[in-house]
This record gives C-alpha cells, sequence and structure tokens, in this order.
C-alpha cells in the first residue's frame, strides 16, 4: 500500500517553489472558490502567511525521499480542517487517499481530538481520497462535509453519529 512507503515533514522554506508548481495546475484549483493561479509574488505571500499562524501546521508528504504531495490543518469554525494536494503528475495513483489516512492519524496521534473536511461537489477526486481514508459524510449543502472515524469506526467524541 502507497501509505506504508509515504512519509510525513513539516513544511520548509524550501518548499515554496514546488507548492507554486502544483497550484499552477489548473485541476489544484478546480473546485477552489478563488479558483485562479497568483503570481509568484503572490504565492510566497501566501506562503509566509499561512506558514506563520499559529492555527496551521503543514506537512510536506514524501514517497521515496521525493515530495508528492502536501497535507495542512486549519483550525477555524471550532473545527480542525484538512486539505490535501498531490503534485499533478501523481494525481489517480491512489496517493490521495493514502495521504489523507496517513496525516489523519498522524493529526489524531498528535492530539487532534477531531479532523474535518469540506469537498465540493463534483469533487470526487477528494471524494474518493477522504471516504477511502475512512472520512465519514456528516452534511450536504453545496459542499460536502465529513468527520474522520476512528480505525475501529466509533465516532471521534463529538462526532454526529450517522
Amino acid at each position: 500500500m502507497p501509505e506504508q512507503q509515504i512519509t510525513l515533514r513539516r513544511i520548509h522554506d524550501s518548499d515554496a517553489i514546488a507548492l507554486y508548481r502544483w497550484q499552477q495546475d489548473p485541476g489544484t484549483h478546480a473546485f477552489d472558490p478563488v479558483n485562479a493561479s497568483p503570481s509568484f509574488d503572490k504565492h510566497l505571500a501566501w506562503f509566509v502567511g499561512r506558514w506563520a499562524t499559529e492555527h496551521t501546521r503543514w506537512f510536506i508528504a514524501e514517497l521515496h525521499g521525493q515530495p508528492i504531495g502536501t497535507a495542512y490543518v486549519d483550525a477555524h469554525e471550532d473545527k480542525i480542517w484538512l486539505s490535501v494536494v498531490i503534485a499533478p503528475e501523481l494525481r489517480g495513483r491512489g496517493l490521495g487517499s493514502a495521504l489523507v489516512r496517513l496525516a489523519s492519524v498522524t493529526l489524531l496521534r498528535q492530539g487532534e481530538p477531531m479532523l474535518w473536511a469540506r469537498i465540493h461537489q463534483g469533487n470526487e477526486a477528494s471524494l474518493w481520497a477522504f471516504t477511502g481514508a475512512g472520512y465519514k459524510l456528516d452534511r450536504q449543502e453545496g459542499v460536502w462535509t465529513f468527520h474522520y472515524l476512528t480505525a475501529g469506526g466509533a465516532a471521534r467524541p463529538g462526532a454526529p453519529t450517522k
């Protein structure tokens, strides 16, 4: 399984270029509310601002020592929201679910009480990645909202029981 070979490390400032390259792919922004590829200067400002906030934890996923994607969590709306991006050239290989699963388990082990994901309807790749990693649908209002369950299938504390 791919997740057995994927590792996570904290993001470094040297990752800004790879993230910019991934961000330029139209597939990365297909379901983004802004839906635009920023200039490199705007990307750097976003990167530094996102990285510096205390409400964000950001990881680079590596496979055999090579960056393959990113996972980050933001705390807002009294929830911890997980987002992932897979390098465009590596999409469609099952790495999304593997990265979601690894990041989720890592974050839960670090003490996060519960993880959430927000997926725009029509974003089938993200839907498959998150449901394949064990996330369960919580509500559907133009954007699917999911919560993460433990490996044993029990809802995390505070999770709706559906």
